[in-house]
């Protein structure tokens, strides 16, 4: 327990990330998200597109979120269907 409270002190974020299995970035990107998927297209100027893959809804837990991550998709305007069907 203390080594687990002393790792929590110097970096909290990757000892809660360990605690689900994640990587450090993961998390944060959970976190960043708001637990949202993000679509994988780009617009001509090279951005990517902020909006929601289509057929995934609302924040989604930890787990559900990463699947649907690592699947990643599209929005309607850039493809997307129900190509992950993953719903909160």
């Amino acid at each position: 327990m203390p080594d687990e409270a002393r790792a929590f002190l110097q970096d909290p974020t990757a000892t809660l990330a360990a605690c689900y299995d994640l990587s450090r970035e993961d998390f944060v990107a959970w976190l960043s998200s708001e637990g949202a998927v993000g679509c994988d297209g780009l617009y001509e100027n090279g951005k990517r597109c902020n909006s929601r893959v289509a057929g995934v809804r609302g924040q989604l837990p930890l787990h559900q979120w990463k699947a649907a991550w690592d699947a990643g998709g599209y929005c309607k305007r850039h493809g997307g269907d129900s190509s992950v069907s993953t719903s909160a």
